[in-house]
């Protein structure tokens, strides 16, 4: 079982003033206080104002009405607060001493408490703050409708966990302590057109197009720190050594695909054969050390780019290798109506943005899993008779890094940007003489189907796809969500977890896909 305990005390006041129906005005502040908090650090403030400006309603505008019916300049700035910790994470925590057998008590092992979590009293709320400039203008007698905004959105102060060295003492691999750090800008620019495309007394047609931009930058990070996250789930790797994917650093997009860049396969050419025979990579050729000494390099493995030219491919060699997030997603909308009949037709895309697909690690790996089948392409892989440099030899060695084959490179990673139909929907609205008859006021029969179409270059099941997951650390204690993967430094790296969620999109492992639907229905108005 388990039980949370916080509360959250909040006040709230808003101002609204308009002069001349032209000039419009408001401002608000949020106080909010959590018990999640310190005593002294619990209270956040969160102001907001606006200002609009509707200059189609002066006089200079008369000149021009024809064509902009109505016009409003818009300028807002606002901030929010995040308290997303644990209950009591300003606190110190003490839990009892794991993979010991504890100590000799009355003939009994006993587990021993230890230091566990580090509290922080200094933490506070994370805050987000958002300038917003906007216009809005309808024109050519309302049939034509613009509105573009221009934001930047700044979060500062992020709640998460920042790792402590070893000799600080406390236990379990949860070498992480709370902290507010970090500073991450996101820009863009929206854009929606709207317009009526046909008006008549039978048949009318409107079709509404937007697009947005969004370029993220990781600001500030603490003490220069970078984020680099594991892949956390593929069966069969202990999580100490699940491969990196992704990479957050400062001056760089909030997240980022992280790994080798492939080489192609392993060939004979790249081998001297000795007497025994037995395969000896070339010198000047790279290499690698597997997990498993006794499986060394074989024709067939996978290669990877020595990018610093040392003669050894190591962690040293990884590089940016994708961006998950996309340049830029819209969506494009007709509404069809003719007598009694309306069609609504909704498409919408996402382009630019990359994919780690996770599958390929295990269903093109060569059996690198025990009992688990592979994919229809992975006939194509390596083999004497069919030296190709897309898919690697067949396997059986498990548990072990053999050939390489755990190692996140831009092979897996693919291009998913998409145009999908996502809704489609047909009404028929009964006549209004059966409708007298029956005494309804209206009564609408409807077919909607979702997810109809999608066109892409994405080989797995669905492009639109983020499914990194990762509960809190076996051991650690509530409310954490950090668990330092130091390698003994104390200074490496924090693996993700739940607070890490928006440095690790785009992961595609095992996710049930979007289905197509097919939805029949009745609306009445009595």
């Amino acid at each position: 079982t388990a039980a949370t305990h916080w509360q959250l005390f909040s006040f709230l006041s808003r101002v609204n003033y308009t002069y001349k129906d032209r000039y419009l005005f408001t401002a608000s502040m949020r106080s909010d206080g959590s018990s999640k908090f310190a005593p002294g650090r619990q209270w956040g403030y969160f102001p907001s104002g606006a200002f609009a400006w509707k200059f189609a309603k002066e006089k200079f505008a008369d000149n021009w009405k024809d064509v902009i019916n109505d016009g409003k300049l818009r300028v807002s700035y606002g901030t929010v607060g995040n308290n997303k910790v644990g209950d009591f994470s300003f606190l110190s925590q003490f839990g009892a001493l794991q993979n010991s057998a504890g100590y000799p008590i009355n003939n009994n092992y006993v587990a021993g408490i230890v230091p566990f979590f580090y509290g922080n009293e200094n933490i506070t709320w994370e805050t987000t703050s958002e300038l917003d400039f906007g216009i809005n203008l309808v024109m050519l007698n309302e049939r034509l409708s613009i509105d573009a905004d221009y934001y930047s959105r700044t979060t500062k102060d992020f709640l998460i966990g920042v790792p402590i060295p070893f000799f600080a003492g406390y236990a379990n691999g949860t070498n992480t302590q709370y902290q507010n750090t970090g500073r991450v800008r996101n820009s863009g620019v929206e854009l929606t057109v709207t317009g009526v495309v046909a008006k008549g007394k039978k048949f009318n047609w409107t079709s509404s197009f937007n697009i947005s931009f969004n370029n993220s930058k990781i600001l500030e990070f603490y003490d220069g720190f970078e984020v680099r996250g594991t892949t956390a789930q593929i069966p069969g790797i202990p999580t100490a050594s699940q491969p990196v994917a992704w990479i957050a650093a400062v001056g760089a997009p909030l997240a980022q695909f992280y790994g080798y860049v492939w080489a192609g396969v392993y060939q004979y050419s790249d081998f001297d054969r000795l007497p025994n025979g037995t395969f000896v990579l070339k010198n000047g050729v790279p290499s690698y050390a597997p997990a498993n000494a006794n499986t060394p390099i074989q024709p067939g493995d996978p290669k990877y780019s020595d990018i610093n030219g040392d003669g050894i491919v190591d962690a040293s060699d990884q590089r940016v290798i994708g961006r998950p997030l996309p340049i830029h997603t819209g969506g494009f909308t007709n509404n069809f109506s003719y007598k009694n009949w309306s069609l609504n037709v909704f498409m919408q895309w996402s382009y630019g943005n990359d994919v780690l697909n996770a599958n390929r690690l295990v269903f093109e790996s060569g059996s690198y899993y025990i009992n688990t089948n592979q994919f229809a392409s992975f006939a194509n892989r390596w083999t004497p008779t069919n030296p190709t440099n897309e898919l690697p030899r067949a396997t059986f060695n498990i548990r072990t890094d053999v050939g390489g084959l755990t190692r996140v490179s831009d092979r897996m990673i693919e291009d998913a940007s998409f145009l999908r139909l996502k809704t489609v929907t047909l009404g028929y609205n009964l006549p209004a003489k059966l409708m007298k008859k029956i005494r309804f006021t209206n009564v609408k029969v409807f077919v909607s189907a979702q997810n109809l179409l999608t066109l892409t270059n994405y080989t797995g099941l669905d492009p639109e796809v983020s499914t990194y997951r990762q509960a809190n650390p076996a051991n650690a204690p509530a409310g954490s969500t950090g668990q330092a993967n130091t390698g003994g430094t104390g200074y490496s790296f924090i693996q993700p977890s739940s607070s890490y969620v928006a440095l690790s999109p785009g992961y595609d492992y095992t996710p049930y896909p979007r289905a197509m639907t097919l939805t029949f229905g009745v609306g009445v108005t009595f």
